[in-house]
């Protein structure tokens, strides 16, 4: 039994034995029948066509769980560019309670055409509500909410919103459409077949819409559509769900004085409005850090219905959300590697299965590496370019076009005892703009290999008893080595740029450089007892140059 099904089964025990209750009704704050929201029946769109999921993936409904309703069916919403359901504020109240306290109350469901019970539904636990500070139940005003589910799906898309405002809506986009499950007329009988339910609608200016009765206090948050003489309409059962132009979310389905009316439009949150609420909401409860770039990709285990199930999120840092999720189950094991390619994501997983993913596609699996693979990096200079490497798997570099291996390392000496050496490669670094290739160990190995050279390290250092992880590519005139005299206060030094260094330690003032035929990856001092200890007497030479990379130390005091 799955962790969501014993919460499930909690939850109800919960509203059969004493859970506080809340109102049979969402109206009560409407004598009017403004609300298109409905918990005592199964309800769709008037005057518009039977649609499926599969057109409209990004719908979502929400079911109160509650044991004593007949009907389940609540409201609508959309899966917005995170893992969160969009939907109407007045859809989590009640009277004036909020749900928001009780989100166990409350389910989505993904996935689904119709009402009835399908192996095709995703049930998800609420974790959170918010419902927008501002909502007026009396006014309608800021009718709009986030329901965000304890786990997100694999199986549903996005819902595109607006970038930003726009004055010019209504006059640019004539028709648009809405979607749910509500009523297909008012005197629709409840045991109607349920089913999603579209149907186009024009849009009206906030001027003429405010003309008709009943519709005087429209506000700067609300959108009409509907058709004048009415016969098209959202219907109770619809509140939540959207209001489409060009595939783009513009509105929450909000009130109407009936449904399909003449003269009596639908009324939307206007969502171009509500964008910063969404997006400082959305901030605030994941406490995401945004970054310069524009898109960061994040890997993270779900544990609700498996701990094995790998979803990839994609955050976009322009709009602070997560623009698009999905699953990544090819292969075993975590992953250890991921990288854009293109308009498409690689993946390498533990098994060694490098996998090219497309947002929109089935993942195709490009390269089988080898079992242990603990990193996977990609060229920055040729994109076709992958290395990979971990524990007893030797770095490899692999074509992507061709999906052929094009490079093997070739085993290490073995140590001054002949033992082997063993591998463990923890991660590998290509070279800005160079061929060269660096690897680190959790034995203690750096090597850097040159694979249009030879197969076998052009470098090969051993740092005994580290267990090195991590790997950087440093500036050239990095030191390799360094050593302090034991008399006189001077460091000497050796860098990857083939300079032997003397500074001055008090001071940190260069002394003596000397360019090295050899690149040398170690020192050690000479000691002469008539010398002092040092085997060389230095002069300081106040004409020399500061290094910068020292003048910038800050000076240690005893």
């Amino acid at each position: 039994m799955s962790l969501f099904q014993l919460s499930l089964i909690f939850h109800l025990f919960l509203h059969v034995y004493g859970a506080d209750e809340i109102s049979s009704s969402t109206t009560n704050d409407h004598n009017d029948n403004r609300n298109r929201s409905v918990t005592n029946g199964i309800n769709r769109i008037v005057g518009g066509s039977p649609t499926t999921i599969k057109q409209y993936p990004f719908m979502a409904k929400q079911i109160s769980i509650q044991w004593r309703y007949n009907r389940v069916h609540r409201c609508g919403g959309t899966y917005i560019m995170t893992h969160y359901i969009l939907t109407a504020a007045h859809c989590v109240t009640s009277g004036t309670r909020w749900l928001a306290d009780n989100p166990y109350l409350l389910v989505a469901v993904a996935g689904s055409t119709t009402l009835e019970f399908t192996s095709t539904w995703q049930i998800q636990s609420i974790d959170q509500i918010f419902p927008h500070e501002g909502y007026n139940g009396a006014t309608m005003a800021h009718d709009i909410a986030l329901l965000r589910p304890f786990r997100i799906t694999a199986y549903v898309t996005f819902v595109r919103l607006p970038d930003q405002s726009d004055e010019d809506l209504v006059k640019r986009q004539p028709m648009c459409e809405v979607l749910g499950w509500g009523k297909t007329h008012t005197s629709t009988p409840f045991r109607d077949p349920p089913s999603l339910n579209r149907a186009s609608v024009p849009l009206i200016s906030s001027s003429q819409c405010s003309q008709y009765a009943g519709y005087q206090n429209i506000l700067s948050d609300h959108i009409c559509a509907g058709f004048e003489a009415g016969g098209v309409d959202a219907c109770q059962g619809d509140s939540g769900g959207p209001l489409l132009c060009d595939g783009i979310q513009i509105g929450v389905t909000s009130w109407g004085l009936g449904c399909a009316a003449p003269q009596a439009p639908g009324v939307y949150s206007r969502v171009d409005v509500h964008l910063p609420w969404i997006n400082q909401t959305v901030m605030r409860s994941n406490a995401a850090l945004i970054i310069s770039s524009r898109f960061i990709i994040i890997t993270l285990f779900i544990a609700i219905w498996s701990l094995s199930s790998i979803h990839i999120k994609i955050y976009d840092t322009k709009h602070a959300v997560f623009s698009s999720s999905f699953s990544c189950n090819s292969g075993e094991g975590k992953i250890n590697g991921i990288s854009r390619y293109d308009d498409a994501i690689i993946t390498a997983v533990e098994s060694g299965h490098i996998c090219l993913w497309r947002l929109n596609d089935n993942n195709e699996i490009l390269i089988e590496t080898g079992e242990n693979l603990n990193r996977m990096r990609h060229s920055n200079v040729n994109k076709n370019l992958i290395a990979t490497g971990g524990k007893e798997h030797k770095l490899q570099l692999f074509d992507l076009q061709t999906k052929t291996r094009i490079f093997e390392e070739k085993n290490v000496r073995h140590d001054w005892l002949e033992l082997r050496v063993p591998l463990w490669i923890s991660d590998i670094g290509f070279f800005p703009q160079s061929s060269k290739i660096a690897t680190c160990s959790r034995y203690g190995h750096i090597r850097l290999y040159d694979p249009d050279a030879q197969r076998r390290p052009v470098i090969n250092l051993e740092m005994k008893d580290q267990a090195l992880t991590t790997l950087a590519i440093a500036p050239k005139e990095i030191v390799s080595a360094i050593s302090c005299t034991k008399n006189n206060p001077y460091i000497v030094s050796v860098g990857l740029d083939r300079y032997l260094r003397v500074h001055h330690l008090n001071t940190k003032k260069l002394l003596q450089k000397i360019y090295l035929t050899s690149r040398l990856s170690c020192l050690v001092k000479s000691m002469d007892k008539s010398n002092n200890g040092d085997i060389v007497q230095i002069t300081e030479d106040s004409d020399e140059e500061y290094d910068a990379m020292f003048d910038k130390m800050r000076k240690l005091d005893d």
